[in-house]
């Protein structure tokens, strides 16, 4: 079902507001006047051909009169092929919990989480600014439980800086 844009004399909406009115600003909506985004994705004219998927993030937003919070709760991915897929922010995030070296082999123990797609990345040097989202990618780790799961890096660089990464 495809919701429509106008509250304005629509049967579905005599006890509140549609979607688009309330997140515009109709009907006493906007969230106390914080809300500045746009909830619609569109395509671009190339969308079918250039490969690439959309991405629209989903958040729980709470009308108040005062201030209120979002909650991202994950995202929706509509691919070139017409699939649409939802990921789910990751309920529970994984965690390296023992990191050892023996030569020029370093050995990550990690949890792993249930949902999203999680990257271990590393650096041999923390440069002022640079976001640890940055660093460069090791590897995808495994995900879908909250097991230990165990993986390696190797490399010759005298000091590692280690982080995963959650999508």
């Amino acid at each position: 079902m495809v919701e429509e844009d106008s509250s304005a004399g629509n049967p579905n909406y005599t006890d509140g507001a549609s979607y688009h009115d309330a997140l515009a600003g109709s009907y006493g909506g906007q969230f106390n006047g914080t809300f500045v985004g746009n909830p619609e994705s569109s395509t671009l004219n190339t969308f079918t051909t250039s490969g690439k998927v959309v991405r629209s993030d989903f958040y729980q937003m709470t009308p108040t009169s005062g201030y209120a919070l979002g909650k991202w709760l994950g995202y929706f991915e509509l691919s070139t092929n017409g699939a649409m897929t939802y990921v789910a922010y990751p309920s529970t995030t994984p965690v390296i919990a023992s990191i050892s070296r023996s030569g020029t082999l370093t050995t990550i123990t990690y949890t792993a989480g249930r949902y999203g797609i999680y990257t271990l990345r590393g650096t041999n040097s923390l440069t002022s600014g640079t976001a640890m989202a940055d660093w460069p990618a090791i590897t995808t780790l495994t995900s879908g439980d909250t097991a230990t799961h165990t993986i390696t890096d190797t490399t010759t660089d005298d000091i590692r800086f280690y982080t995963i990464t959650a999508q």
